[in-house]
């Protein structure tokens, strides 16, 4: 046996950080004119709905009624979006929906 010491190399690309949320860079690029801080916002309020899916509290279809109400909730007469609007719909629904269930976290 020798004394000689071997030193693995990686040869990955990979970067550091957590992966790429696919579906949140899809949305992303939708909406290029909105600031970092409004999609955050955005964000916020689509996830409020997600994680009820993924906890399995609602379905998939159930969501996408929810979104369609919290829009037209955060749509204003002349037509603008209010994102503010549109996170705080999706956050009262959200939390509605899980005192219905106790609270379940």
């Amino acid at each position: 046996m020798s004394d000689t010491e071997f030193v693995q190399r990686v040869t990955s690309s990979r970067k550091p950080g957590p992966k790429r949320d696919p579906l949140r860079a899809e949305l992303r690029e939708m909406f290029p004119e909105w600031s970092d801080r409004t999609f955050a916002t955005y964000w916020k309020g689509m996830t409020a709905h997600l994680d009820l899916v993924a906890r399995g509290l609602i379905t998939a279809a159930y969501m996408h009624e929810l979104q369609a109400t919290a829009i037209d909730r955060a749509t204003k007469p002349n037509g603008a979006f209010s994102v503010v609007g549109y996170a705080k719909a999706c956050e009262n629904g959200a939390a509605d929906i899980l005192a219905k269930f106790g609270g379940a976290s």
